[in-house]
């Protein structure tokens, strides 16, 4: 009998704990992040590196969770990336925010509409610590405070843009930017996901990933005739980024052909007032 009593205690113990679970994942916090795995390098702004490390796997007086994360896409809904640190990073790598319109912070405290969010932004996210199971995964979140900028991503886009513009003539009737991304070890993939999105909207281009071996075997780049009719090929090497002094000193090359190419071996960046400052030594053209 007292077996048998042992046993229904056990089975109503279960059907108790099962009737309490759904599709909702309550937040873990037992797991250490090696701290080292910084998003881009430590690429934010100095407010975004310190509220970084404040934020990650804390708990404030109101009973919320928070994290930091990153902006990889606002349009219908808010799309972010933990950071590599986060516990949140282990329920997925992409969360689905909902957040009230009078829920947003701007760098200076004050409120902003959900739109001025941008792709490659840096925000801190406060919630009840429950994340909804699908992918990407789903959060409500209390308050939403944008933290500062992922500058290292900016940094890229200020460097195709500067070399983009170099030689307009290269640009005639190219409806494809090839970028190959093949020295590109400091950044994520879903930061490359922001730059290549950014660069879409910004030139109305097909943007696309490849060296020129691989887009030669795509049949995009005539290997004999050594030109890529439908597109430019911009690599950028040897980026040595110093967080310290924000700068940066890599090599850059846009391709058409044998004959239609610029770049250059010395080029430099500093980062002042919230923009990349670009210098170029030693441009060469392909024929001169």
């Amino acid at each position: 009998m007292k077996k048998v009593t042992a046993r229904v205690i056990l089975m109503l113990a279960i059907l108790t704990f099962l009737a309490g679970c759904g599709s909702k994942v309550e937040r873990d916090i037992t797991g250490s992040w090696d701290n080292d795995r910084s998003i881009a390098s430590g690429s934010s702004t100095d407010k975004g590196s310190e509220d970084k490390k404040a934020g990650s796997d804390s708990k404030n007086d109101n009973g919320l969770y928070s994290f930091m994360a990153q902006v990889i896409e606002n349009s219908s809904s808010l799309l972010v990336s933990p950071t590599p640190d986060s516990s949140e990073i282990k329920s997925s790598d992409r969360i689905i925010v909902s957040v009230a319109d009078d829920a947003i912070k701007g760098l200076d405290g004050s409120m902003i509409k959900r739109q001025e969010l941008k792709p490659g932004d840096l925000v801190r996210i406060s919630y009840d610590g429950g994340i909804r199971e699908s992918y990407p995964a789903q959060l409500s979140a209390s308050l939403v405070e944008l933290t500062g900028r992922n500058i290292v991503i900016d940094a890229y886009i200020a460097l195709i843009d500067d070399i983009y513009n170099e030689d307009p003539g290269l640009n005639e009737g190219i409806t494809i930017m090839a970028l190959n991304t093949l020295g590109w070890n400091d950044v994520r993939d879903i930061d490359k996901e922001i730059i290549f999105s950014l660069l879409k909207e910004s030139y109305g281009l097909e943007i696309i990933e490849g060296t020129f071996v691989e887009l030669a075997e795509q049949g995009l780049i005539d290997k004999d005739e050594l030109y890529f009719e439908k597109g430019i090929l911009i690599a950028i090497s040897n980026f040595k980024y110093n967080e310290k002094d924000k700068s940066i000193s890599c090599s850059i090359e846009k391709w058409r052909g044998g004959l239609g190419a610029i770049g250059s071996e010395k080029v430099t960046a500093e980062y002042r007032d919230g923009t990349w400052i670009i210098t170029k030594s030693d441009l060469y053209i392909a024929g001169c």
